[in-house]
């Protein structure tokens, strides 16, 4: 089986990170819902902490995704994704409010903690971006082909 990431800073699918570091990035962004950029954002963050995203040579892993239907595109995932910088530390761990989610299930495992949890249905309105600095179209574009 051959894998190749889809592009170059692609942090899709399966990541591991530590403790240390989910807090240094602020985790995942709270105001992406639907499918899109949400992993994008996520390697953002990780590369503007000073983190680097690796992969291990593919004899010693590699996963495939499993195929299976996005439930709905997110509408705003791009405008979103293009205001990462101005977000990252106010979006993320630091603005979970524990009144909004429950925890379903925690199993700990050998090399992980699993914890899901409900978080209700999504917002009635999205996060207005239209005044918030944005990335450029080069920034983008030197971002998905370095």
């Amino acid at each position: 089986m051959r894998y190749h990431a889809l592009y170059y800073n692609y942090a899709g699918g399966v990541v591991a990170i530590n403790r240390e570091n989910i807090f240094l990035v602020n985790g995942h962004s709270n105001d992406y819902w639907g499918w899109g950029n949400e992993d994008d954002d996520f390697n953002a963050r990780t590369e503007a902490s000073g983190l680097l995203l690796t992969r291990p040579p593919e004899n010693i892993g590699r996963y495939k995704m499993v195929r299976h239907q996005k439930q709905w595109r997110a509408d705003n995932g791009n405008d979103l994704f293009l205001t990462w910088r101005s977000r990252w530390k106010t979006d993320g761990l630091n603005s979970l409010d524990s009144s909004k989610y429950s925890v379903t299930s925690k199993h700990d495992l050998k090399l992980y903690t699993n914890i899901s949890v409900d978080l209700g249905p999504p917002p009635l309105e999205i996060p207005n971006v239209s005044n918030v600095t944005k990335e450029s179209i080069f920034w983008f574009l030197a971002y998905y082909f370095p």
